[in-house]
């Protein structure tokens, strides 16, 4: 019989973290469909959840729109002003602060845009192709379809495909890092080129090349011929048979995914609120980051964690990784535990009523709202504990 051991009341670890501030601690999430905030209020030397809301999203609005509906919804619940009328801006400074204390700080996480859809282009149906499958179900984004290259491929056929399925992205994958491979990568190369010439130009979808290096400056070269296409390249994920490297594909979506999110309105407005010093990310990256901390907190050697959104996020963090291993997958009780992963231990979201919860987890949030406070850990990571420790993440033992 094993036993699990207790959960530390106060991780030595918290000393040498930044002292947390001592005023009101805000972190909102503007999502797909919703907007959410929740509220920190130092109570005696100890941070706790005052409340929170979430609310729906107000269609394709200036995200300052989104802003100011949660604030005052949230701020009219609790009796306090959270808005700013006249600044147009959360209350970050106040005339009267005794009468309506101003936040101290804003953290904003932004899932905003629908998840990238992206279309894999292989040289062949095995190898690099898995791969590249492997780095997509690692990012914020879904595999719509598969081209693999074949003698009967043709530029037109796989451009009307492309018009129809209406991919964010095309990834471009084959061919180990030998010089060998330069030739049959530059003909997949220059199929993708002809492919995304014919298509209209606001049709195009962006390419990331994560083929054979020895082949991309080539493969390059000849994708940059279409005028105006975006374009990027990631060391290749298969260079050996033996040694895949997925996650630097997964990596690359997610910096796109992001870079969509900066042109939506209202971007800059949320960096300029945004108090904390670190970027603004996704609500998944937050439950990566998550699982990451209460790990190193809780000095454990593998914490295995989660998410239950749109879509389910496995993290795995494992000690002295930095990286820890992320997997998105629709979501499904009955497949809660991934091939050669251990069982979640902390499990954020809803769950469904006639499942029973996995015997192996030992804290549950069940509002989903965690990665939403752990925006604030940058700033008042004390205070991100204590919210979590106290009101969200229930200890099971």
């Amino acid at each position: 019989m094993t036993t699990t051991p207790p959960r530390p009341a106060n991780p030595p670890e918290l000393r040498l973290l930044p002292p947390a501030a001592s005023g009101t601690l805000l972190a909102l999430s503007i999502e797909l469909q919703r907007v959410r905030g929740c509220l920190l209020e130092n109570i005696s030397g100890v941070y706790r959840l005052a409340g929170w809301l979430a609310i729906p999203r107000l269609g394709e609005r200036h995200l300052a729109d989104q802003v100011a509906g949660i604030c005052r919804q949230l701020g009219n619940r609790l009796g306090r002003k959270l808005w700013d009328d006249d600044a147009h801006a959360p209350l970050l400074r106040s005339a009267f602060p005794m009468r309506h204390p101003p936040i101290e700080q804003l953290a904003v996480t932004l899932s905003a845009r629908p998840y990238l859809q992206v279309w894999i282009v292989g040289l062949t149906g095995s190898n690099s192709l898995e791969a590249a499958r492997i780095g997509v179900d690692s990012s914020a984004a879904q595999l719509s379809g598969v081209t693999v290259l074949g003698v009967d491929s043709r530029a037109e056929s796989l451009s009307q495909t492309l018009v129809e399925a209406r991919p964010d992205v095309l990834v471009l994958a084959g061919g180990y890092d030998l010089p060998e491979a330069t030739p049959p990568v530059q003909v997949l190369t220059t199929l993708a080129a002809g492919a995304l010439a014919r298509m209209p130009r606001r049709a195009r979808p962006a390419v990331i090349y994560a083929g054979s290096q020895p082949a991309a400056a080539q493969a390059e070269a000849t994708l940059r011929t279409v005028e105006g296409l975006n374009v990027a390249t990631v060391p290749n994920i298969l260079p050996t048979p033996e040694r895949p490297r997925p996650a630097l594909l997964g990596q690359a979506l997610d910096e796109h995914y992001w870079r969509l999110c900066r042109r939506l309105d209202g971007f800059a407005l949320l960096e300029e609120w945004a108090t904390s010093p670190a970027r603004m990310t996704t609500v998944e990256a937050n439950f990566v980051r998550l699982v990451r901390t209460w790990r190193t907190l809780h000095a454990l050697p593998s914490l295995c964690g989660l998410y239950c959104g749109e879509r389910w996020v496995h993290v795995w963090s494992v000690a002295n990784h930095p990286v820890p291993a992320v997997v998105y997958a629709e979501p499904d009780p009955a497949q809660t535990v991934l091939p050669g992963w251990p069982a979640p231990q902390l499990l954020s979201g809803p769950w469904p009523d006639r499942t029973p919860l996995p015997d192996e987890v030992r804290w549950w949030d069940r509002s989903g709202l965690a990665p939403v406070v752990a925006a604030l850990g940058p700033v008042a990571p004390g205070a991100m504990y204590s919210a979590l420790s106290h009101d969200l993440l229930l200890h099971l033992g």
